[in-house]
């Protein structure tokens, strides 16, 4: 089944990330207006058109066919889920399992490479490979250019600057955050990832005890979810600023207020369910 509207996606937010405007991506191939609509997902593109364009958006021309032609699987959409809830509940153990087992079987690129983004971030948090090897790893994929996201290079970014916040290589993680949070790319799903990049920041800042900067992450991500109705971070969001200002006033009211309000979201979202469909399949 032909996907355009994913094809869409993919080439807007590459044509966005190589800091082409679709004039210079139209360029002796097609009319500007053909790239709009290309990018609405209206227009079907001849494979001369889709190749050209890969050149110029510089990724393999099986990257753009993948993303015209892929069938998201339900189970691999509802798996990658569950396992983005374990991490974020700090569950690497079966993550690292879970992600194991599922490498085993036979997989398209796209699924194989974002199960090995599981596979090495849990591996890492509980040491069954060391910092550089998670490093070189994760690098090795984002250069493959072969994505089941359209946005999982900036995915594996996010995931080397939260290794390098954990070996308090800081200013290495900082450049990184910064990089992520200047792209401009027009999309609901990309700005609620960019959440999850503000509220990771904002750890950062906080473990390099720079308050007043965390505070300002985590402001920039409580609005973000504000503006996307997208709670799910609010909870952790909150916490950490009751703890930046625990550090930076001695207002014990406004401690208190974001500590309530984030116990309020925390009732409100069980980020500890276990989704049992993927665990009874590795039995």
């Amino acid at each position: 089944m032909v996907n355009l509207f994913r094809l869409g996606k993919e080439v807007s937010y590459l044509r966005k990330k190589r800091q082409l405007t679709q004039y210079s991506l139209s360029n002796q191939l097609c009319t500007q207006a053909m790239i709009s609509r290309i990018e609405k997902g209206q227009v079907l593109p001849r494979v001369d058109i889709l190749y050209n364009m890969s050149i110029r958006l510089k990724v393999p021309f099986i990257t753009l066919f993948r993303a015209l032609i892929h069938e998201r699987d339900d189970y691999y959409d509802q798996l990658l889920y569950y396992l983005d809830s374990e991490i974020y509940n700090g569950n690497y153990s079966n993550v690292y399992n879970l992600s194991k087992a599922e490498l085993n079987n036979k997989l398209t690129e796209d699924v194989s490479n974002y199960l090995q983004r599981y596979y090495l971030v849990s591996a890492y948090f509980i040491k069954k490979i060391n910092f550089e090897e998670a490093i070189s790893q994760l690098k090795t994929i984002q250069q493959t250019n072969v994505f089941y996201h359209y946005y999982m290079s900036d995915i594996l970014t996010i995931d080397m600057a939260n290794i390098y916040v954990d070996q308090q290589k800081y200013s290495m993680a900082h450049q990184l955050f910064k990089e992520i949070l200047l792209e401009n790319i027009d999309s609901v799903e990309y700005n609620v990832f960019k959440i999850k990049v503000y509220y990771d920041q904002a750890m950062a800042f906080f473990k390099d005890s720079k308050y007043s900067l965390s505070l300002e992450s985590v402001e920039n991500g409580i609005q973000c979810s504000l503006k996307c109705h997208y709670m799910r971070y609010m909870g952790k969001l909150h916490l950490l600023k009751a703890e930046n200002l625990k550090k930076i006033t001695t207002c014990s009211e406004s401690v208190e207020m974001s500590a309530t309000i984030a116990d309020i979201f925390y009732g409100l979202y069980n980020y500890k369910e276990k989704n049992k469909k993927f665990l009874k399949r590795q039995k």
